[in-house]
């Protein structure tokens, strides 16, 4: 699948060249790299959900299945035990997926290029 990266706060720089984070980095890329034209074909037209507007939930599954293969942890509470964490009924914050000292959000329809230009105008 080909991607984009964008750093952000030099975080690609501090992904890459330290070494607590450079082999989860790899992880990561090694699933979104893995993830093929065929895969996501197969995923979407094998997809039961009734309203499929886009690849997103194949996407977002294929990840999840290949990260989780990896070792990741899907759906880390965040806040867990703190004075922070939501205390209404079967409410949790949560993160995609996490793994030692990295957590990924998995998020789509988020244009850079368009924050930019709204910035500017």
């Amino acid at each position: 699948m080909r991607y984009k990266t964008h750093s952000f706060r030099y975080g690609e720089e501090l992904f890459t060249y330290e070494e607590e984070f450079s082999s989860l980095w790899d992880e990561i890329k090694v699933v979104i790299e893995s993830i093929t034209d065929e895969d996501l074909i197969m995923h979407f037209n094998n997809n039961p959900r009734a309203s499929k507007k886009s690849i997103s939930d194949s996407i977002n599954d294929l990840i999840d299945e290949r990260l989780v293969n990896m070792g990741w942890n899907r759906q880390s509470p965040i806040f867990n035990n703190s004075e922070y964490r939501p205390t209404s009924r079967n409410r949790w914050w949560t993160l995609d997926f996490a793994k030692e000292a990295i957590s990924v959000e998995v998020a789509f329809n988020h244009n850079y290029s368009n924050q930019l230009n709204e910035r500017s105008g």
